[in-house]
């Protein structure tokens, strides 16, 4: 069995999806051979038949807190996954749950997605450090300002795939100062939409090396698409694939290889 599947609930309810009974029935299926790929699960129950699994991706939830207890309450699966997600509701009002020290057993993760939270004191709050990490999406939240989001970035030092969409911050004047100390990984693809343009001044900061080799960003304003375009101009013959996409949607795409 390559892929598992299970469905999504309506969120508050509370409960196992299916009787105790359907659940061992599915979990029968599975041995210590084969493999579960995927772990996106509304119950603690669920996870609980499935002990002899090894997960490789999985999403969780920060009102779903017993799930990641249970989760982790067996001891080799947190060191199986290589995808995680941590996923909140653009309803919530408070802070996720999950703390470093309950997500620390992540510790050989390939990427990170983390999307909709909305309230964060800082990005150190963040519970997902780990140094494997090489593919960060941050979708639909809200971080303090660009210095934090320049933190997150820098929190991830092999970090080579970088997508942002849909997130706000507010702008400050420290970042200059953090990267005289810090470094940006060696981000090689950059996917950005609907974010400030504060995020294209990182990479044109004194110092600062630009090694990207796809570039895919929407400019809302005319100002935007000229920091994408001096970014374009500072990874010189590294970018291989550009595409800009302006606010009315219509885009010009060009596969150049600026190699002389």
């Amino acid at each position: 069995m390559d892929h598992t599947h299970f469905a999504r609930r309506p969120l508050g309810l509370q409960g196992p999806i299916f009787p105790q009974e359907i659940l061992d029935q599915i979990m029968s299926h599975v041995d210590d051979r084969q493999t579960l790929h995927s772990c996106l699960l509304a119950s603690p129950a669920l996870l609980a038949g499935a002990r002899r699994g090894i997960f490789r991706k999985v999403t969780m939830r920060p009102w779903q807190l017993g799930f990641a207890q249970e989760f982790l309450s067996v001891s080799h699966r947190a060191s199986c996954v290589r995808h995680l997600t941590i996923e909140g509701s653009l309803n919530s009002v408070s802070d996720t749950p999950f703390t470093v020290e309950l997500l620390s057993p992540f510790n050989k993760l390939e990427s990170v997605s983390i999307a909709r939270l909305v309230r964060w004191e800082s990005v150190s709050t963040l519970p997902i450090q780990c140094s494997s990490v090489q593919s960060l999406t941050i979708a639909e939240c809200h971080l303090p300002s660009t210095l934090d989001v320049v933190q997150l970035i820098c929190s991830y030092p092999r970090l080579t795939t970088l997508c942002v969409r849909e997130t706000f911050w507010d702008d400050s004047d420290s970042t200059t100062e953090f990267l005289k100390t810090a470094r940006l990984p060696p981000i090689r693809e950059l996917d950005v939409w609907s974010v400030k343009s504060s995020l294209a001044r990182i990479w044109l900061l004194p110092g600062v090396h630009v090694q990207l080799q796809k570039l895919y960003a929407c400019a809302a304003t005319y100002t935007d698409a000229l920091l994408w375009i001096d970014m374009v101009e500072r990874a010189g013959h590294h970018l291989i694939d550009l595409t800009i996409i302006d606010d009315n949607l219509s885009f010009w795409n060009s596969d150049m290889d600026l190699v002389e």
